[in-house]
Formats: structure tokens, C-alpha cells, sequence
């Protein structure tokens, strides 16, 4: 079993360097030329399975990647515990702002959004569902996710509980 990891591609809101978080936004043009550049170096996997959030920049990515590449028959999973976290009041703002704010110390709670550890739970949760049921079954799965969750799905697969998953992450794309 080998595990593909793919961040979804650019927004416009990634773009002007704001927070996104659960905000459903497409793919900008230029976060759909950045997918087709590296979506031919996704052809030499043949995935039986690919995971994405319910967020539609992660269906977008992955759709992409399945038309570029010829996977139109193999499984997919969405999952909205593969959502990205939830900011709140901070959604749209600017990260520089946020990390300016958040500068004093780690932030667990965000007014209006989700808890840290919610996020972290959800997550996690999500990871023991795929591989309790997938990882037997499947030997290639791309994961198409954002940032944050992806952060959080390494922190998972390099524990100790998760049986050795991580050394079966053969590639990155970010």
C-alpha cells in the first residue's frame, strides 16, 4: 500500500494570502494551471482509491488530476472530516493579521470557529475509518486535501498508533 498526498490547488483567497478555511471556494486560474503542471507526475500511480474533503478546491484537484490521468473508474471517498478547519471570525481576514493575533500563543479556540482539538479529533477519526476499511483493500490512494489537514494527517501517520503507516507515503505533492 502506498499513500500519494496531494494539496489542493490555489483559490483566490489563497492567492491574496487570506484565511479560507471552511469557505467552499473553486479553484483560481491560476491554482487549476498549477494542478496541471504537476498532474502529469501523478501518471506514473495507478491509485485504486483517492480521498478528498467535501471542499470543492479538493474535489476540483482531484477531478483534474483524474480527467489529466485516467482514473475515471478508480474508487473515490469524500469526506467532509477532511474538511479544512473551521476560523471563524478570522475567514476572509488576512494571515498576517491572524499570525499577529495569534503571536502571544497558540490559539485552541477561535471565536465563531472550531476548537483545535475538535479539528485534530475529526481528523484523526477520519484516518482510523480509512484505515480500518481501505488500507487492506487498496494498494495505491491519493489523498487530495488542504494544508492544515494534511499537517495534521502526517502528525497521525507518524504516531506510533497508526502501525507504521507513514513509511508508505512515497510521494508529496504540495
Amino acid at each position: 500500500m502506498q499513500f500519494v498526498i496531494v494539496k489542493s490547488g490555489l483559490t483566490l483567497l489563497n492567492e491574496n494570502h487570506q484565511i479560507q478555511g471552511s469557505y467552499d471556494l473553486p479553484l483560481s486560474e491560476k491554482g487549476k494551471e498549477l494542478v496541471f503542471q504537476y498532474s502529469n507526475r501523478l501518471e506514473l500511480y495507478q491509485p485504486t482509491f483517492i480521498v478528498t474533503s467535501m471542499q470543492r478546491r479538493s474535489r476540483e484537484t482531484a477531478e483534474i488530476l483524474i480527467n489529466r490521468n485516467g482514473w475515471q473508474e478508480v474508487e473515490w471517498f469524500r469526506d467532509s472530516r477532511f474538511n479544512d478547519r473551521h476560523f471563524g471570525f478570522w475567514e476572509g481576514k488576512k494571515v498576517d493579521d491572524f499570525l499577529e493575533f495569534s503571536k502571544e500563543s497558540i490559539i485552541q479556540h477561535i471565536p465563531g470557529g472550531e476548537y483545535h482539538l475538535n479539528f485534530l479529533e475529526r481528523i484523526h477519526k477520519a484516518m482510523w475509518s480509512i484505515q480500518e476499511k481501505v488500507i487492506r483493500e487498496h494498494s495505491v490512494i491519493v489523498m487530495v486535501l488542504d494544508e492544515r489537514v494534511i499537517k495534521e494527517i502526517l502528525n497521525f501517520l507518524n504516531n506510533e498508533s497508526s502501525n507504521g503507516l507513514n513509511d508508505h507515503i512515497v510521494e508529496f505533492f504540495y
